[in-house]
């Protein structure tokens, strides 16, 4: 009886579960949109991020950036990913100097580049101790947003989980 009913249940959710199992091909709206957004990008790879849209991984100039693009070909928002840190703007730089996290160790810094504008989140941590896994103890991370002019709009606690789900 158990195994009539496990076999029922799946019958009845695997033809749900098909339905949002990606195609593998990338509508060509979608496509055509970034190639002329972006004609000298290398694609990296290419991925459903839900029904409705894609993200594309690429580099640009030896820049990495994600693109996610609506099915119907409208470009939604990149996402700039700085490395080094030293290539944010100057206005940036002198926000973060004035923002009371200047004392954070910087983890990452990234453009969010959307029609309405650009806007750019800073990921900090308060700690430099490490435990014997040279994981970060007693720390505290925060993402900071600020616009091109180094005005901060945002600042709020993050909550990071490590690999063991902690």
């Amino acid at each position: 009886m158990k195994t009539l009913f496990f076999l029922l249940l799946i019958g009845a959710v695997s033809p749900t579960l098909a339905a949002y199992k990606p195609t593998g091909t990338v509508p060509a709206a979608v496509t055509s949109s970034f190639e002329k957004r972006y004609p000298d990008a290398l694609v990296k790879k290419w991925m459903p991020v839900s029904l409705n849209d894609y993200a594309v991984r690429f580099k640009l100039h030896d820049v990495k950036y994600t693109a996610v693009f609506q099915t119907n070909g409208k470009w939604e928002k990149t996402v700039r990913i700085y490395a080094p840190t030293h290539r944010i703007p100057d206005g940036v730089r002198q926000g973060f100097r004035h923002s009371g996290y200047e004392g954070c160790n910087i983890d990452g810094i990234k453009e969010v580049i959307t029609p309405e504008g650009s806007t750019y989140v800073i990921a900090v941590d308060d700690g430099n101790y490490y435990d014997s896994d040279h994981h970060d103890v007693f720390t505290t991370d925060y993402l900071l947003t600020f616009t091109a002019d180094g005005k901060m709009i945002g600042a709020h606690r993050a909550e990071f989980r490590d690999s063991a789900g902690l």
